[in-house]
């Protein structure tokens, strides 16, 4: 049996077959009923959280996503323009075209996930593409979980493991200018 089903369940999916259709209805559910456990989770989910002096993000923080909060326009698709600048600016200066950079570590968790939370009232203004079928609500959250859509700069990544500081041997060491710059901010 598993610990996610009750065992009657369990065994009607066994011995029912299960169409590519209900797979479809059961995930758009869980993303477009307010009571879906994925939209649940979003809705309660962070990207980044600072708990103590210990910093903790959905992927990997390493020198070309310190400091970045994506543009509320960014899309999910390769981007045009080159990278922004990496200039720091203050959170109250408004999105460029590409995004900004926050030196203040709690002002940026709080970029980033203010940035989620305006992404998922985006999807559940537009939760479907408009009639040119070129944008839809949402999409920045579809941006910022793709590294190639952030010129390498998000830290919402599910394949940093790729190109990280650790190995399975040895003890991770973060980058001196990482450490350095969340150190001076008493984290770690």
């Amino acid at each position: 049996t598993t610990p996610f089903l009750p065992e009657n369940q369990y065994y009607d999916l066994l011995l029912n077959e299960v169409t590519d259709d209900n797979v479809v209805e059961s995930f758009e559910y869980e993303i477009n009923h307010p009571q879906g456990s994925l939209r649940q989770y979003l809705k309660y989910a962070s990207i980044a959280a600072i708990v103590g002096n210990t910093i903790f993000v959905h992927g990997a923080i390493d020198s070309l996503t310190m400091k970045f909060v994506p543009s509320l326009e960014s899309r999910f698709h390769l981007p045009e323009t080159s990278p922004p600048p990496f200039k720091s600016i203050h959170k109250k200066a408004t999105y460029q075209v590409n995004g900004r950079l926050i030196d203040d570590v709690h002002e940026w968790v709080d970029a980033l996930n203010e940035y989620l939370q305006i992404g998922l009232d985006d999807f559940e203004r537009r939760p479907n593409w408009n009639n040119e079928r070129n944008s839809r609500g949402g999409e920045a959250l579809l941006a910022i979980q793709n590294r190639p859509s952030m010129w390498g700069r998000s830290v919402v990544s599910v394949w940093y493991i790729l190109k990280c500081f650790c190995s399975l041997q040895s003890t991770c060491h973060l980058p001196h200018f990482l450490f350095h710059h969340l150190g001076m901010q008493q984290l770690r």
